[in-house]
């Protein structure tokens, strides 16, 4: 994996989990964010796997 591609999982993994840990209060607004950030994460994570594979 490029270093480059490693420190941008990281930083969307460590957004997404300060996304995931905001109060309840920010409502629906909140959750779809929330939503879009872990799905961002989840689309880095498996593209990164993919440059793994010969």
């Amino acid at each position: 994996m490029r270093p480059a591609s490693c420190l941008f999982l990281g930083t969307a993994a460590l957004v997404a989990r300060g996304i995931g840990s905001l109060p309840r209060r920010v409502g629906k607004v909140g959750d779809r964010v929330r939503a879009l950030a872990s799905g961002l994460a989840e689309t880095m994570q498996s593209v990164a796997s993919l440059e793994h594979k010969p």
